[in-house]
């Protein structure tokens, strides 16, 4: 939980002034959030890749292919028709 002298200084180190209602609420709110992450941080992983695994997986994205360049018609593009 984070305590109104926090709230305070990160306030000074944004530049911010804050109402004595706002900094309770923005107390409320980071404490929250970092309940949340701690909450986070107990769930199950597994079989999940961790980050040092990461290097160890393979492009699976397809190869790239020539494509030959568009027709030019009369000084246009010249698409495939998709509207009848």
């Amino acid at each position: 939980m984070i305590d109104a002298a926090e709230v305070a200084k990160l306030a000074e180190l944004a530049r911010l002034e804050l109402t004595v209602t706002e900094g309770e609420k923005l107390r409320r709110d980071l404490s929250a959030i970092l309940d949340y992450v701690a909450e986070l941080k107990t769930a199950p992983t597994a079989g999940v890749v961790s980050e040092d695994n990461l290097r160890e997986i393979k492009n699976t994205t397809r190869s790239d292919e020539a494509r030959p360049s568009p027709a030019i018609v009369d000084g246009y593009v010249k698409v495939k028709k998709i509207l009848g």
